[in-house]
């Protein structure tokens, strides 16, 4: 069986990442029009993130994991984006309101990244234990 590629799917998060964003950022330019296709967007992107995450996982407690990106970074800017439109809700009132999918898929990249992060270190703790 022929193992899925980190790289195409760490391509097809990057592309929903950015599909994500740009459609944040045009229901934010009009006022909560576009809600309806962000929580479609926000599915699919939360099951390619997941897809993702497991994969990646998956890959290293086989030890087939050989590369490394820093998920911190990922959660740093999700954190600001979040923080940014929350302003926005403060800012226009009514106008505006951070879509229920915004904050759903937030809570979901960190807890990928949280259990990503536990499954790295349970793997290292394993390793040193049973060096092979």
């Amino acid at each position: 069986m022929k193992k899925i590629s980190d790289v195409w799917l760490r391509r097809l998060v990057n592309l929903w990442s950015f599909v994500f964003l740009v459609t944040v950022i045009i229901d934010l330019l009009y006022c909560n029009a576009y809600k309806e296709v962000l929580s479609g967007i926000s599915t699919v992107y939360i099951g390619v993130l997941i897809l993702y995450g497991s994969n990646k996982e998956f890959n290293r407690w086989q030890n087939h994991h050989k590369t490394s990106h820093k998920g911190e970074i990922f959660i740093i800017f999700w954190t600001i984006l979040i923080g940014v439109l929350i302003g926005f809700d403060i800012f226009l009132g009514s106008k505006y309101k951070v879509p229920e999918s915004v904050i759903t898929t937030y809570i979901s990249v960190l807890t990928v990244l949280v259990i990503t992060e536990r499954s790295k270190e349970m793997h290292s703790v394993k390793k040193e234990k049973n060096p092979v």
